[in-house]
């Protein structure tokens, strides 16, 4: 799709089509990890997602020379494109709205019952992401979750939902860690060294596009840090407990995109019945507040 532009409803901005770009953001939204198989999963995703917006190219906005001219120079001049991206906005011939692609890609999600779930973590992150309050609004909590999840899967309309308890957000301090973990003992065995800053991109994957990310990033990171003090050695099953606490009193779509991965939610209803706990039985909200400057001294042995 050389001669194809996305037109970017948040920044208004027009960019050349990039499958690269467009693979990146799937395997973010699905929290899908570089194996083998998953690059044929996302490489035939891509394809059928480009085949559908090709079909339907003929009613896509044509675009006139002059427009082009004019789109790439404007684009330039706000510098919302790489270098060389002028050159390729020129060589356009169609514009296709960003929203359009998000459809394609959940239109195709949904054409088997194996990519349910990732049609829910689609749905979260695509959804879930926060831009201005006018344009983008973005999911708010488990309640708009929920009403795209009745209107998606018609199977879960026989469930009434509850009404809401309500609970009274607490200010948090982003604590002070003065240690952390040495090592980390995964799943499969083997120990390695900890690393904090992969925690916490970790921690990031789950908040993105969320209001306040990177704020809310550092207190689900550091909190969690801050209850395994004096720990060489932890289990990253462990770890992924006390961030998902966190998440869930910190951000809901931030926690549903993390708890269908931590718990493995392969079932629609398990996950629409994780969003129906948030409202009966909601944690109590953090809003956190800037920490002093950290001061980390890795544990060690002996």
């Amino acid at each position: 799709m050389v001669d194809v532009a996305v037109h970017q409803k948040g920044s208004g901005a027009l960019m050349p089509y990039s499958r690269l770009v467009l693979g990146e953001t799937l395997r973010d939204s699905l929290f899908i990890s570089a194996s083998a198989n998953n690059a044929v999963f996302v490489a035939d995703l891509l394809e059928r997602v480009e085949q559908r917006i090709t079909r339907r190219s003929i009613h896509l906005r044509r675009v006139t020379e002059n427009e082009r001219e004019r789109l790439a120079a404007r684009s330039e001049k706000l510098g919302t494109m790489d270098p060389g991206g002028a050159e390729a906005l020129r060589a356009i011939r169609v514009v296709v709205n960003d929203g359009d692609i998000e459809a394609a890609v959940d239109a195709e999600l949904s054409q088997s019952q194996k990519t349910r779930s990732h049609r829910v973590l689609y749905a979260l992150a695509v959804q879930g992401r926060q831009g201005s309050a006018r344009v983008h609004p973005g999911w708010k909590d488990a309640d708009d979750a929920l009403e795209w999840l009745l209107t998606a899967f018609p199977h879960l309309t026989d469930q009434e939902l509850p009404k809401r308890m309500a609970t009274t957000p607490v200010q948090v301090a982003i604590p002070t860690v003065r240690e952390t973990p040495r090592y980390v003992l995964k799943r499969d065995g083997i120990r390695s060294d900890f690393d904090i800053g992969r925690f916490k991109r970790a921690v990031g994957k789950a908040l993105r596009g969320r209001r306040d990310e990177d704020m809310k990033a550092d207190g689900v990171t550091w909190g969690t840090l801050a209850r395994v003090q004096g720990q060489v050695v932890v289990h990253s099953s462990q770890l992924s407990v006390i961030a998902l606490e966190l998440l869930r009193a910190t951000d809901e779509i931030a926690y549903l995109r993390a708890a269908v991965r931590v718990k493995g939610f392969n079932s629609v209803t398990d996950i629409f019945n994780e969003a129906v706990g948030l409202l009966t039985h909601p944690s109590q909200r953090h809003v956190f507040s800037e920490p002093t400057a950290q001061a980390i001294v890795p544990k060690t042995l002996g």
